[in-house]
């Protein structure tokens, strides 16, 4: 089954990246500094902020494919994503008051690859879109509660920083689980091994941005 594959394939990676990743490692070694998380929130909001146009194409892709169940599932994801780039927003607002980090406001290539990447997987086929979102929010789901614990206790840095993530976290629990419920019946004429390629790609672009805002010593 597509859904056991892909849970069983984010999992390990997930479990890899938390061993790793500069992002995570220094952060439970209590070396990554606000201005990391600045420019992490920051591509964060910018991701969430396009995540219900990603959602409206999806929507409007699959309708023009004569799948009505599939766009009506991307329909009640943009019900679930509304204002919730507000929580980054936010977070970056409270986090250059208490820092004054300023010079770091950009968008990072993979993030903008990223970006790129799932318009053209909606394009190609609405339901390779699927793998992507299962990616996001399981993610959230199994890496985000140790996060967050070593980033206020290692790090010093409160989770009232991060409030898209602590939300992120509890939310994705019933998002991941509905979507892996679903997963076969809405992706089950997709090839196994065009899902799992599409996984790979954006867990490359992820893997990329982490190390990048994980490198302490350029910011």
């Amino acid at each position: 089954m597509i859904s056991q594959l892909l849970q069983v394939k984010v999992a390990k990676w997930a479990s890899l990246q938390a061993q790793q990743s500069p992002f995570f490692v220094n952060t439970r070694n209590g070396s990554l500094k606000p201005r990391n998380l600045f420019h992490y929130l920051n591509n964060v909001h910018y991701m969430i902020a396009k995540t219900p146009h990603h959602l409206k194409s999806a929507q409007a892709e699959a309708l023009r494919r004569n799948e009505p169940e599939l766009a009506a599932y991307f329909a009640s994801k943009i019900h679930e994503e509304v204002d919730h780039d507000l929580w980054a927003a936010r977070d970056v607002e409270r986090l250059v008051e208490k820092f004054d980090v300023r010079d770091q406001r950009r968008v990072s290539f993979y993030v903008l690859a990223l970006e790129n990447y799932v318009f053209a997987l909606i394009k190609e086929d609405p339901s390779l879109y699927l793998a992507y979102i299962f990616l996001a929010e399981y993610l959230t789901v199994v890496a985000s509660p140790e996060w967050l614990r070593d980033l206020e206790k290692a790090c010093n840095l409160p989770t009232n920083f991060v409030t898209v993530v602590k939300n992120h976290s509890e939310l994705d629990k019933e998002h991941a689980a509905e979507l892996l419920h679903d997963l076969d019946r809405l992706a089950g004429h997709c090839a196994v091994e065009k899902m799992l390629s599409s996984l790979e790609m954006a867990m490359h672009l992820y893997e990329r941005f982490f190390e990048e805002v994980g490198k302490v010593d350029e910011f």
